[in-house]
């Protein structure tokens, strides 16, 4: 699960970004490319996923998780729903909902695909704030239920104005990890812009 955390507060941000594996889908019959997620806060999220797949196939699943447990510094643990509107995606689209997950299955029935670029797009509606005075986003980039190997991922996050880039902190890892090996994770911050790619 990538997850971007910001809470911004008289132009403070605090950023996570959290990395986990969890196997939901058997999905090793194809392997990611690329994966380029482009979110601007307050508009839309929009993934753009290069896919080759080992053996023929109708499509991918994309599944978002709809809630999220926040660990904050005192060690409480909030927990958060989210609302996803406006799902769209370049092919035949279908939009159920599996306990915490909105799952996305993009394909068709009666063609199979050996390799695709695939567009996916939709916003979140976080609600309200949990904590008082600090407009808090909780954005979780990449996911945790994809099951092969992602050669690339890269993301930009584009923020309604300028805030604290001092503020910006990473954690990559499994669940509950905390920092980064900069080997791992590039990013730069100019703007109101957030520009990185994992190794």
């Amino acid at each position: 699960m990538l997850k971007l955390n910001f809470k911004l507060l008289k132009g403070v941000i605090l950023l996570l970004l959290l990395f986990s594996f969890k196997n939901v889908y058997a999905a090793d019959n194809y392997i990611i490319n690329n994966y380029h997620v482009k979110a601007v806060i307050n508009e839309n999220n929009t993934y753009e996923i290069s896919v080759e797949f080992t053996k023929p196939s109708h499509g991918i699943f994309r599944k978002i998780k709809s809630t999220a447990e926040l660990l904050r510094e005192n060690g409480k643990t909030d927990s958060k729903k989210f609302r996803i509107t406006k799902i769209s995606a370049n092919d035949k689209t279908k939009v159920t909902k599996e306990n915490n997950y909105y799952v996305i299955r993009i394909g068709k029935k009666d063609k199979y695909v050996y390799q695709k670029d695939y567009v996916i797009k939709y916003t979140i509606n976080a609600g309200k704030d949990l904590l008082k005075n600090i407009d808090e986003l909780y954005l979780n980039l990449l996911g945790d239920e994809w099951n092969n190997v992602i050669n690339n991922f890269s993301f930009e996050v584009i923020m309604p104005k300028q805030y604290d880039t001092s503020k910006v902190g990473f954690s990559i890892g499994y669940k509950g990890s905390s920092g980064y090996d900069k080997n791992i994770l590039n990013y730069t911050t100019k703007d109101n812009k957030i520009i990185g790619s994992i190794n």
